[in-house]
């Protein structure tokens, strides 16, 4: 039958810094060798990483982008990793989402997910370097605080434990030494980064 896998997220899912298509490019390529061995095991993966996405974004391309892509006899699977870009604060006054639209938001993205397949996941957030995000780099009206991306992560947690959905922890994945090491604009991490990534998220998922 076959099972075609949606990668909703922002530039982490794209894969900003990464010759290879970031962690869910990685996924897709170890999804489509896998099939070259059985293929039993047949997956097509769309990655639907936005940059700058939120969660308002992406409920509102959602439908669409999931309807273009719908197979007959086809299972599907998706993931959802989004947050950091709600968690951002505006010139460190306020969030650009706040927590509770950040929380329905992730609800009705979830109610459309289940409309399609029961089988979704949820991916935690990852950390920043805080010397080269508050302010960011690129946008100095962007600050990126860990202790406020650990807030949005816990919401997304705390969604996924009471839809009884899985959740992928990213939050232990890198050490401090690793984030000022290889996230060289301070959000987004390189290569090497996103092959943790990916080994995460395959090894959760298999």
């Amino acid at each position: 039958m076959g099972t075609i896998v949606f990668v909703f997220g922002d530039s982490l899912v794209w894969g900003s810094w990464d010759s290879e298509g970031g962690w869910a490019g990685r996924l897709r390529r170890f999804l489509m060798e896998r099939e070259i061995d059985d293929e039993s095991r047949y997956f097509v993966l769309y990655n639907l990483g936005v940059s700058g996405e939120t969660t308002a974004g992406l409920r509102a391309r959602f439908e669409s982008e999931v309807k273009a892509r719908l197979r007959e006899e086809r299972q599907y699977l998706i993931l959802f990793a989004t947050g950091i870009n709600d968690s951002v604060y505006l010139q460190d006054r306020e969030p650009r989402t706040a927590p509770a639209d950040f929380k329905r938001n992730l609800e009705s993205l979830l109610d459309c997910g289940k409309e399609i397949t029961g089988k979704i996941v949820l991916v935690g957030l990852t950390p920043v370097d805080e010397a080269k995000t508050a302010p960011s780099s690129w946008n100095p009206e962007l600050f990126y605080r860990n202790a406020h991306i650990q807030a949005y992560d816990a919401i997304v947690k705390e969604t996924a434990r009471e839809r009884s959905l899985p959740f992928i922890d990213l939050a232990g994945v890198f050490s401090e030494a690793d984030v000022r090491a290889h996230f060289e604009d301070g959000l987004h991490p390189d290569a090497w980064g996103h092959q943790k990534l990916f080994e995460r998220v395959r090894d959760f998922l298999s």
